[in-house]
């Protein structure tokens, strides 16, 4: 589904290239993690279907969905296979719609789904947990490594959500030549972080490091 918080488009998704080295998909990761867990777990959690089976028993469910909303959308196979873009007719219900707007109007009649049935700053049962990194109500939580305990020849990377692209999607496009420095990824560092051993300027490239995440280097 794309088009945002609309999912207005349907699109087939397929394997552009194969998985590198032992990199592994997310249904075989955990239907083996489901095995490892209970005898069965296997079969259990994928029910005897394929992925490519799975997609299309949801896209029947869609396709059933939509079928009851004058919305006729092809088989499964016909979509899979020409591989086009299916655009949802809008609704204009839609650019009207307001999130718990039942519950603004009746919070009587339309409880939410917490224990109060209201909107809740504070929740007992996840205090009951006794998790000492999620308390039962907001707050701000030191975290391991940040910039009050770092050293001073340390700097704290803080990654934004790219603006011109979801993660890694479409980071192969001419979208990219919009933002690449060099057709590489930009990170912006402050002039004075930039001086002295560092030599870094605008245009050059630059080597971040996160040692803690090596992973041929136990306990780094």
């Amino acid at each position: 589904m794309t088009g945002d918080y609309s999912n207005q488009h349907l699109v087939p998704m397929k394997q552009v290239v194969p998985p590198r080295y032992e990199a592994r998909n997310d249904f075989d990761v955990f239907a083996e993690l489901s095995e490892r867990w209970e005898k069965g777990g296997y079969a259990r959690f994928t029910e005897g279907k394929s992925q490519l089976q799975w997609l299309e028993t949801f896209y029947n469910v869609a396709r059933q969905r939509g079928a009851s909303q004058q919305v006729e959308l092809p088989p499964f196979a016909e979509f899979w296979q020409a591989n086009q873009l299916i655009e949802m007719p809008e609704n204009p219900d839609s650019e009207r719609f307001i999130r718990f707007a039942d519950f603004c109007r009746d919070p009587l009649a339309h409880p939410l789904k917490t224990a109060s049935g209201k909107i809740e700053i504070f929740s007992q049962r996840i205090a009951d947990y006794g998790y000492p990194d999620c308390p039962g109500h907001p707050m701000w939580l030191e975290p391991d490594e940040w910039q009050g305990n770092a050293e001073p020849e340390q700097l704290q990377v803080l990654s934004a959500h790219p603006a011109h692209r979801l993660h890694s999607q479409l980071n192969y496009s001419s979208l990219r030549e919009l933002y690449a420095v060099a057709n590489r990824e930009p990170v912006t560092i402050h002039p004075d972080d930039a001086q002295g051993a560092r030599h870094n300027r605008r245009g050059y490239g630059a080597g971040v490091e996160l040692p803690w995440a090596d992973p041929c280097r136990s306990g780094h």
